[in-house]
């Protein structure tokens, strides 16, 4: 940016001008510092620059940093709270990782085969221990990485799934595995599916913590 300091805003790419709106909004001498999607539209290099910035900012300032985002790899990078709004109201308020495990409705199994010919009994074996297991890899590609997705249940529990899969793992022989839970956008998104018959005009709000 420092070669570019004597030009024009008008001259500046997006991708500049969002810097500099960012840059303006932190040097503000408030207590709260409000942001609209302060990475959206630019490069993934300038895009980690301004998390970083942002992650300082909230970490050692005694300003609080309060920001919209489409973005829920941005709300997971910057966000120790988040409020998922649908239609203008609040549906869900907590840390990232208190919205996936209410919320969550899935389980996300990968394992790697050991060789493309053992690939088949693989997933026939994920298949034989978790029927209600859906296979996210298509079936003709040469990958050995192999994705599941499977329905979480209310008795579920994430240490006995987690034994589960590794002793599985082990009798398959494959090379590496790992369990996770849904995604944040996953969450997100079976929320707004669960809330999106709501009369827009109701008075009263649940909202869940």
């Amino acid at each position: 940016m420092i070669d570019h300091a004597d030009k024009l805003i008008r001259y500046y790419s997006g991708g500049q001008r969002r810097k500099i709106s960012v840059g303006l909004a932190l040097l503000a001498p408030t207590k709260i510092i409000i942001l609209d999607e302060p990475s959206a539209g630019i490069d993934p290099k300038a895009r980690r620059e301004i998390w970083e910035v942002l992650s300082m900012m909230r970490d050692s300032s005694e300003s609080s940093l309060l920001l919209t985002s489409h973005s829920m790899d941005e709300c997971e990078a910057l966000c120790s709270r988040i409020a998922i709004l649908q239609k203008g109201r609040m549906i869900a308020i907590g840390t990232s990782q208190q919205l996936k495990s209410r919320f969550g409705n899935s389980f996300t199994i990968t394992m790697v085969a050991p060789r493309l010919e053992e690939r088949d009994d693989v997933i026939k074996g994920v298949q034989r221990a978790f029927p209600d297991a859906t296979l996210k890899t298509p079936k003709e590609s040469l990958t050995l990485s192999l994705k599941w997705q499977i329905p979480r249940r209310e008795t579920d529990r994430w240490s006995t799934l987690f034994r589960e899969v590794q002793s599985l793992a082990a009798s398959l022989g494959v090379v590496d595995f790992c369990v996770t839970q849904s995604s944040l956008e996953e969450t997100f998104l079976r929320l707004s599916l669960e809330n999106e018959g709501d009369d827009e005009e109701s008075s009263s709000i649940t909202i869940r913590v």
